[in-house]
């Protein structure tokens, strides 16, 4: 088989064929600062810049996806929630949110899709990227309505609401709905080819499946139809040690998903032979990459290929984003066991 593009192999997976060889994705935000040696405020803040640090990732590690964006502040500041910033390579924190109370929900608005908070620095990067990148596939995301609330308000907020305020909670999630629905767009036109449906809080360590079906999944599925329509493929990503990953592959329109499968009692073989759905993980991001040695990360991802490479429908990754410390020589052995088990032999 003659070597495919990082796009056509990425779609082979996320149609359940065997490509050339396995694919390999990480969901690099903030450390890609460093590959070009400024702080997170200029990366965070400068179009160029989070442009520049995407790309050296991308030539320095040789991944089949590219994902551009920063830090979870960078979607909630549109509604007005505060970031902190410190001096070089230190992640951002959430400085105050722009929901304190309950009736905060009906203040909120929906913010300009291309402007507001740093939506214009995220924009202007990704066409800088799709200009300069041909044939690879650019991963985009889709914030849950649900997820982003807790951005835009504490997590205590928005579970205090739930049991106490529900009609007002619903009111901020229909806000929030319309504005991720805007955002869609504008990625679109700005040269993203695929999203990630970043769903954090569909786990049972945060709420019953009840109550992600009735304050999560109505908004998601709305949210997701606009892709859809759009014929923008979608992965979801899910986080925690005990996933809804029943709720969200069953009824949610994905073609692949990614979770911490090596800190969760689902396994990538058992969820791939259960659903058809390309499966998204392999490598541990809390411990192997980051304290482990390269020998260990391509011993854990060789061990991920073998189990559910076999048939397709399998992506190597991290089980969530990549540690902004996590060690460079980590990162290179992942890409290395692919292309070192992650071949497909065609009779």
């Amino acid at each position: 088989m003659s070597e495919m593009t990082p796009m056509e192999r990425f779609e082979a997976a996320l149609r359940g064929e065997e490509p050339d060889r396995v694919p390999v994705m990480f969901m690099a935000l903030m450390i890609c600062a460093r590959e070009i040696n400024v702080g997170m405020r200029e990366y965070a803040k400068d179009a160029e810049k989070l442009a520049r640090g995407q790309l050296a990732f991308f030539e320095k590690y040789k991944p089949d996806v590219v994902t551009p964006g920063t830090n979870v502040c960078m979607t909630a500041e549109a509604f007005g929630t505060k970031t902190k910033f410190h001096e070089g390579l230190t992640l951002p924190v959430t400085e105050e949110y722009a929901v304190k109370t309950a009736e905060d929900w009906e203040k909120i608005e929906v913010p300009d899709p291309k402007r507001a908070g740093r939506r214009g620095v995220y924009l202007g990067a990704v066409e800088i990227i799709s200009e300069r990148l041909r044939g690879v596939p650019i991963m985009g995301f889709i914030i849950s309505p649900l997820t982003l609330a807790s951005w835009v308000a504490d997590l205590s907020r928005v579970v205090v609401d739930m049991k106490k305020n529900p009609d007002l909670l619903h009111k901020g999630l229909r806000t929030l709905t319309d504005a991720v629905k805007a955002r869609i767009e504008t990625s679109i036109d700005a040269g993203v080819t695929h999203f990630m449906l970043v769903c954090t809080r569909a786990s049972r360590e945060l709420f019953k499946e009840e109550q992600y079906a009735e304050f999560g999944m109505p908004y998601d599925l709305e949210v997701l139809s606009h892709a859809v329509k759009r014929k923008v493929p979608i992965v979801a990503h899910v986080c925690g040690v005990e996933p809804l990953l029943s709720l969200i592959i069953r009824e949610y329109p994905i073609v692949g998903v990614n979770w911490w499968d090596r800190g969760t009692k689902f396994s990538l073989k058992d969820v791939k032979n259960e659903y058809e759905v390309t499966v998204i993980g392999g490598v541990d991001q809390n411990r192997t990459l980051l304290m482990g040695t390269p020998e260990d990360v391509e011993r854990e991802a060789a061990d991920a290929i073998k189990n559910a490479a076999p048939g397709g429908r399998f992506i190597l990754s991290a089980g969530c984003e990549l540690p902004a410390i996590a060690p460079p020589e980590n990162i290179k052995a992942v890409v290395r066991a692919a292309e070192k088990y992650g071949k497909y032999v065609k009779g």
